[in-house]
């Protein structure tokens, strides 16, 4: 059985909010094109022709909607984009994806992403003071009773979703705050993104995320997400599932997390398609999937592959003891991550971190049998 997962942007950088810290605006805005405006239905039906040309019954296809903001392709696009993939792919086995802020969702929205067993994420930075601060909408004003509203319209409607949060140098300051949040919230799903400062700035941006408050971070939120497991509140927080699944599991479930760089296939409005959304970036584009296979367009990204990879024969990496296991980290993510004035933040978290999460996630599992 085969399985292929592309990104698609059918907004490409469109949004209708303005967070301060949008790594794909970043991006976006150092290439030639900086949008390529909404995906057509034909562009649609295209890529998922060519991507059909590989995969046969039995096969798997995730297909995850990202932006920009994807809801800015209409309702209409994607029952469309459906109807298409079932008839260009049958027999294939089809998942379907789609990040949100949230701002666009209606009960007909929710009516869709039910039919077709959508998973939702939703992007909401913890409390309101704390969303608000850096997720502003296009007129300059606070997103958050908004997106809350949505989370809850999903909840009503029996949408599966997740909460993505950004995690920015202000918020890694208040664990107990957020923690809380979740709790009072009733979230079951949560993923820390780090906030990275802008591509070759040359400088942290006030917002963005540092090794230092990464590590401090997570070392403050593993007493609360242990106290709150011990007593039979579950909230999965995709850090600690992630170190679990390769330290206990032998699992890679997240990109970078063992310093090698995976192709996403990020699909934009044009069919255009890039390695990786952090790199969306005129050097890196790979071809088109509007004439060019999946197979062809991994070969294309070979460069990109190897151009990431960390020295782990140089300091702070030689000599690590989790050099094997994390290969120097995401190549986008080390400087809020990972090294800090020439000292590796990441090993001094999981020196005091990864013990007792195995420990306890063995204990765990093992009163689940």
């Amino acid at each position: 059985m085969k399985e292929l997962s592309l990104l698609i942007k059918p907004a490409s950088s469109l949004c209708n909010m303005r967070c301060a810290y949008c790594f794909y605006t970043d991006a976006a805005s150092r290439r030639e094109t900086p949008s390529y405006g909404l995906m057509s239905a034909d562009t649609a039906r295209r890529v998922l022709a060519t991507v059909s040309s590989e995969l046969s019954p039995g096969d798997r296809l995730t297909i995850a909607f990202q932006g920009g903001e994807p809801t800015l392709a209409g309702i209409g696009f994607f029952r469309d984009f459906f109807r298409t993939a079932d008839a260009l792919l049958p027999g294939v086995r089809l998942d379907y994806a789609l990040q949100t802020n949230g701002l666009s969702l209606n009960e007909d929205w929710c009516a869709l992403f039910q039919e077709r067993r959508v998973l939702v994420g939703i992007s909401i930075d913890g409390p309101g003071e704390i969303h608000n601060l850096l997720r502003p909408d296009a007129a300059g004003k606070g997103t958050y009773s908004r997106v809350y509203q949505s989370m809850r319209l999903l909840r009503r409607c029996g949408v599966d979703f997740n909460v993505l949060t950004v995690l920015s140098a202000g918020m890694a300051r208040h664990p107990q705050s957020v923690w809380r949040w979740l709790q009072e919230e009733r979230i079951g799903y949560i993923q820390f993104i780090p906030c990275l400062a802008p591509l070759d700035s040359g400088a942290a941006a006030p917002y963005a995320l540092t090794p230092s408050r990464f590590r401090d971070f997570y070392l403050r939120l593993f007493p609360l997400w242990k106290k709150s497991l011990a007593e039979g509140r579950l909230i999965s927080v995709k850090f600690f599932d992630d170190l679990i699944n390769l330290y206990l599991g032998g699992r890679v479930s997240a990109c970078g997390m063992t310093g090698r760089c995976a192709v996403q296939y990020v699909v934009e409005a044009n069919g255009d398609v890039f390695p990786c959304d952090f790199y969306a970036l005129d050097r890196y584009r790979l071809g088109s999937l509007l004439t060019e296979p999946p197979s062809a367009l991994y070969a294309a990204a070979a460069p990109f592959l190897a151009e990431g990879r960390a020295d782990t024969e140089r300091a702070p990496c030689r000599g690590c003891r989790y050099a094997i296991s994390c290969g120097g980290g995401c190549r986008r993510q080390r400087g809020s991550m990972y090294v800090e004035d020439g000292v590796c933040r990441y090993a001094q978290l999981l020196d005091r971190l990864l013990e007792p999460l195995l420990l306890f996630a063995r204990q765990y599992l093992a009163g689940q049998r």
